[in-house]
């Protein structure tokens, strides 16, 4: 399971551990106009009998009738996985819900490691056809807790990229903000050279 440590106990299960970043962390699909999203359902649904990820899974939920919304999620204990469809632009997206401990760079490799296992088993799944392949040379990454890594931009900006350079070693991300006024500090990131799969990109993520 994700790990969990004594400075995130919580007063009720439904609480969000104070030492956690809420990290989303959002790879896109290239090719999404060739896919049937009803097979995201059927394979999440197969997931949580077979325990297939390292957490709880616990149910799948349909929004897709949803304009530029969540799509189809798979609900587990510590982190929601989801075909999300914000922007329009379709991406599986890990959002951290609770009992996240560690620093920046623990809970960034922890979210980069699940969801970069999740992306490469689903490009797997034999009802895809060999058909789905995300993104691996860029990403997006949303920090919601903006009182545990800094009110300042630049700031915080810095502790990611310190943190993505703990996570990745041999790879040098570009990190650019995403101008809103409200809501989670977020970035996309680009790297350059690109690395041409996300099953090489777990290759690069440090043990």
């Amino acid at each position: 399971m994700l790990a969990t440590t004594a400075s995130a106990k919580t007063k009720q299960d439904n609480t969000v551990a104070t030492d956690s970043y809420m990290i989303n962390l959002k790879f896109f699909i290239e090719n999404d106009d060739s896919l049937d999203h009803e097979n995201f359902i059927r394979v999440f649904h197969e997931w949580i009998k077979q325990g297939s990820l390292d957490d709880v899974l616990i149910d799948v939920a349909d929004y897709r009738h949803v304009h530029h919304g969540p799509g189809v999620m798979l609900i587990a204990h510590y982190a929601n996985l989801g075909l999300d469809q914000q922007d329009g632009k379709t991406g599986l997206l890990y959002h951290a819900k609770r009992d996240v401990a560690g620093s920046l760079s623990e809970q960034l490799h922890r979210a980069f490691a699940y969801t970069l296992k999740a992306a490469e088993q689903l490009e797997t799944e034999s009802c895809f056809n060999g058909q789905l392949k995300f993104q691996s040379d860029s990403f997006l990454l949303r920090v919601h807790n903006r009182l545990q890594i800094g009110t300042e931009t630049e700031k915080a900006q810095d502790q990611l990229n310190e943190a993505l350079k703990d996570v990745f070693p041999a790879l040098d991300w570009t990190l650019d903000r995403t101008r809103q006024e409200k809501g989670p500090l977020a970035f996309t990131a680009s790297n350059a050279p690109s690395t041409d799969s996300v099953k090489k990109l777990l290759e690069h993520l440090s043990p």
